[in-house]
């Protein structure tokens, strides 16, 4: 027994040796954070991790509560699965997260080979989603996060020193947060009726999924997308007045280097549930021909006395003003079936007040009173994805696609060859800035782009990008529309 039993034991000896090279081999990435180690996974050269959290879980006595810190942990964290989602209404692209719940403030995390000991730039990326969605495409809500720590954080926690802001930013124009105070028991009725609750105590004790369908059928009730955001920036505390305002008297907009963007048709898809096939959601609802209605329906709380101008500004009657744009107002929801101009007049107005004026009013800021004016660039994405239908135009975050590298496809091989030389084009200058704070200059600091970008500050040009062309274009379509809206910030409630 003796003698088997040592044969056994050297047989198991040499069967462990044998797999200690690839039990060693097949271990993470680990990194030491304050809270603790944690581990990840190779994906060729690049190591991941999944699922790091970032602040401690909001669910029970934390729910609606400011985040907290995040627990320390003893021994290695494995972060290599992705976290839950947030609950959220599931937008029509794809998710990585196939569950949802309240415990979803994890990040993941990317990074190009081992740690060396030199510091390395990093891509932050915040989702967009209407502040209610997200964690893939999306763009006015993130770029609306970005320009809020860019206003109120203490520039000398040194948390970034450069910003990219797609579809950039809502929160310079004239629209109106609610106030802190606002945000009580009877600001949020869809959560009360949907629990039986009548305090905030007793909100944090309710199901999840109970909040969750409540806030659900609210927010579906809308016709217009953005109508309705249950959970919008909040005047008060870490946003101390209007950021329209704030960016208006402060230098802030200019204190680091900034890329800020757009594309053609910004409005397209938030007017989407105005398109139809019967003559009443053309012309029949008061909202779409009716200026103030349409103002206050996407709270957008400005005098009543400057709706004549603004209503004049934007007519049926000159296709120019009437997106999807370079249609000469004339685009088919199917055969046979044209969108309203109206719709059109009201998707432009959307467009403009939500993008393209703040965007302006953000670049002006920063290059007449900012530390960085002379590092601030911006461009306009003009490449309608053949995969999509031609009246959403170039619709919002279409230029993602070609950003991160999911290419549309349009059937023909040329295009297609476009497509992938525009592309990385695009990639090619986010990481220029990420690495060196300018679009242009690449390795070592080499120009790298075959078209040249200036910055904003030389003539208040903008690059748009073609699918064959590069070029740099004033910035100055529609600025008489635009210049209007922007006068209608110190109207404002303070």
């Amino acid at each position: 027994m003796a003698t088997h039993a040592r044969s056994h034991f050297r047989l198991l000896l040499a069967l462990l040796l044998s797999l200690a090279p690839s039990l060693l081999a097949t271990a993470g990435p680990q990194v030491k954070l304050t809270t603790g180690t944690i581990e990840g996974f190779y994906n060729g050269t690049m190591e991941v991790f999944l699922g790091v959290p970032f602040a401690a879980p909001p669910v029970g006595s934390l729910r609606f509560r400011a985040p907290q810190s995040p627990a320390a942990h003893s021994g290695v964290l494995a972060t290599k699965t992705w976290s839950d989602g947030c609950h959220q209404i599931k937008p029509d692209y794809p998710f990585e997260n196939t569950e949802f719940s309240e415990d979803c403030l994890y990040m993941n995390i990317w990074r190009s080979g081992p740690a060396t000991g030199t510091p390395v730039p990093i891509l932050f990326w915040i989702h967009g989603g209407a502040y209610m969605n997200g964690h893939a495409l999306g763009t006015i809500a993130g770029a609306g996060s970005i320009a809020t720590h860019i206003l109120f954080s203490n520039p000398a926690e040194g948390l970034f020193r450069a910003a990219v802001m797609t579809s950039g930013n809502h929160i310079a124009g004239p629209i109106q947060i609610p106030k802190l105070a606002e945000v009580s028991v009877g600001s949020l009725p869809p959560l009360y009726n949907a629990t039986g609750c009548s305090d905030l105590e007793c909100l944090r004790a309710a199901p999840a999924d109970t909040l969750f369908t409540g806030i659900s059928t609210w927010i579906n009730a809308t016709e217009i997308i953005g109508d309705r955001l249950p959970f919008p920036p909040v005047l008060g505390g870490y946003i101390s007045e209007l950021p329209s305002l704030r960016l208006a008297s402060t230098s802030r907009a200019g204190s680091l280097p900034t890329l800020i963007t757009q594309v053609t048709d910004e409005g397209t898809i938030f007017t989407t549930p105005l398109l139809g096939t019967t003559p009443s959601l053309y012309e029949g609802d008061e909202y779409i021909t009716d200026t103030p209605e349409f103002a206050a329906y996407n709270n957008y709380k400005i005098q009543n006395s400057t709706f004549t101008g603004l209503d004049e500004l934007y007519t049926v009657t000159d296709t120019s003003l009437l997106s999807p744009y370079g249609t000469n107002g004339s685009v088919n929801i199917a055969v046979g079936v044209p969108v309203s101009p109206y719709v059109m007049r009201t998707t432009a107005m959307t467009g403009d007040l939500m993008v393209v004026s703040p965007r302006r009013s953000w670049l002006a800021a920063a290059i007449a009173r900012g530390t960085e004016a002379k590092r601030q660039w911006s461009y306009r994405y003009n490449v309608q994805n053949p995969a999509f239908p031609a009246f959403l135009g170039v619709y919002h975050v279409s230029d993602l696609y070609m950003l991160f590298g999911q290419n549309p496809s349009s059937g023909d091989n040329a295009t297609d060859v476009k497509f992938a030389a525009l592309a990385q084009d695009m990639q090619q200058a986010l990481i220029n800035f990420v690495t060196n704070m300018d679009p242009q200059l690449g390795y070592k600091k080499r120009t790298t782009l075959a078209f040249a970008w200036e910055p904003y500050y030389i003539a208040k040009r903008l690059l748009l990008l073609n699918s064959g062309s590069r070029t740099l274009e004033a910035d100055t379509f529609r600025k008489t529309q635009t210049d209007f809206i922007a006068s209608l910030v110190p109207q404002m409630e303070r």
